[in-house]
């Protein structure tokens, strides 16, 4: 069940009263971001188990990746790794870009409680000198 703080729903509820058209989407688009954070909150890091993340690759709903993945962030585990490195311990990235804000991306599956197709995705970005600057979860 998610739960919502009732200020939040109360300050939403009141702009989707408003007279004012351009209000009402205010309010609209408060209670998705409510909705958004929500949903994300209740996916809690797990330890990170590699023989797992590697039969996950292709599960949409629930995978466990998401979880294993904000371990990964929340403990640092990446910080400094080589892309081999990262490779040895993920597999190969589901994405890559040479010339993009992630030069390696990992799918995480669907994000939680979605309406649709919005996929999660780990997002690694690499320093000049190759290894990892930069890492981060991105639940579209």
């Amino acid at each position: 069940m998610i739960q919502i703080p009732k200020r939040t729903l109360f300050f939403a509820s009141g702009l989707l009263r408003s007279p004012n058209k351009s209000m009402t989407m205010r309010g609209v688009t408060c209670v998705a971001l409510a909705l958004v954070a929500a949903c994300s909150a209740g996916v809690q890091p797990q330890l990170f188990d590699r023989t797992v993340w590697a039969a996950s690759s292709q599960v949409i709903q629930d995978n466990p990746r998401l979880a294993m993945a904000k371990f990964l962030v929340q403990t640092k585990a990446l910080a400094g790794k080589s892309r081999q490195q990262v490779v040895v311990n993920l597999g190969a990235a589901d994405a890559e870009s040479k010339g993009g804000d992630c030069q390696m991306l990992y799918f995480l599956g669907a994000f939680p409680h979605s309406l649709g197709p919005d996929p999660a995705m780990l997002c690694i970005r690499l320093g000049a000198d190759g290894s990892v600057a930069s890492y981060e979860v991105i639940e579209a």
